[in-house]
């Protein structure tokens, strides 16, 4: 198992510290929108506090025009 996914992990939300969790635990709060990707997440193993949104696989990749081949290939350019 990757390290990541064996660290307790806190979340600060408006100020307000939580956890600590287990990695799938925190990844099920995310994506329930318990918090957002600007929110700051931190690990036991980490000294700074970092935006969620700089942690791999904490939030599903972004599909967005910029991502999406399909739709690059049917809007013009230009």
């Amino acid at each position: 198992m990757d390290r990541i996914h064996e660290q307790q992990w806190y979340v600060e939300v408006n100020g307000v510290g939580s956890g600590p969790f287990l990695w799938d635990v925190l990844v099920q709060h995310a994506r329930q929108g318990s918090f957002a990707p600007h929110h700051r997440v931190r690990s036991e193993a980490w000294s700074d506090w970092v935006p969620a949104a700089q942690v791999p696989g904490l939030f599903p990749p972004q599909s967005g025009f910029n991502n999406d081949a399909v739709t690059r290939a049917l809007v013009p350019v230009g």
